[in-house]
């Protein structure tokens, strides 16, 4: 017999106080029982599959990270709620932010060029390409890495592949990949990255 069977049976208040107690059956209970509603709220925003496990490794990092200060705990449902709807439109934000570098990069990159291109553009092309090569070398070792299999890798590795080499729990590609994100924009805006 599962001795943590009685678990099931509990209320949710009566779980979030043995999670806090550090009851780890509780928490894997906590998790069942939310867990297809995060799910859910995650597809009916129309996130990819990648997508929602980011949003519910961020809905149950920030659930435990709150757990002592949720005072209403039997309106659980509705923080996992709301948590999960701010953790999807974060998600959503991120992708055009992601979206819009990406094009960025895109309307920056070179044409092939022949022998009768335009030295100046020859010039600038290079001088794009300089500069993000700079910006991706001013991250920290861990976005560096993390950019370069996102948007360069030629072999274009899914989130597992990612995920091995970096020795990244899947869950956390998608908030690193936002931070990561933001710092390299920020980066290529205040080298002027773009303007003409």
């Amino acid at each position: 017999m599962n001795p943590n069977k009685h678990v099931k049976s509990w209320t949710d208040t009566k779980l979030v106080h043995e999670c806090r107690d550090g009851d780890g059956a509780a928490w894997d209970e906590l998790i069942c029982r939310y867990g297809p509603m995060i799910y859910g709220i995650s597809r009916r925003f129309r996130l990819t599959p990648e997508d929602c496990v980011d949003v519910f490794g961020q809905v149950c990092k920030i659930l435990l990270e709150n757990l002592a200060k949720i005072k209403s705990t039997d309106r659980l449902a509705g923080y996992v709620s709301t948590t999960t709807q701010r953790a999807c439109l974060a998600v959503i934000r991120d992708r055009e932010r992601q979206q819009r570098i990406s094009q960025l990069l895109i309307q920056n990159e070179p044409e092939p060029m022949g022998p009768e291109t335009d030295p100046e553009e020859i010039a600038r092309a290079a001088l794009r390409g300089h500069m993000v090569r700079r910006a991706l070398d001013e991250q920290d070792e861990r976005c560096r890495k993390l950019l370069w299999l996102l948007f360069f890798d030629d072999d274009q590795p899914d989130y597992e592949e990612i995920s091995r080499r970096l020795q990244m729990p899947v869950a956390s590609i998608g908030p690193t990949r936002s931070r990561c994100l933001e710092r390299f924009r920020k980066t290529l805006s205040k080298m002027g990255f773009g303007e003409e």
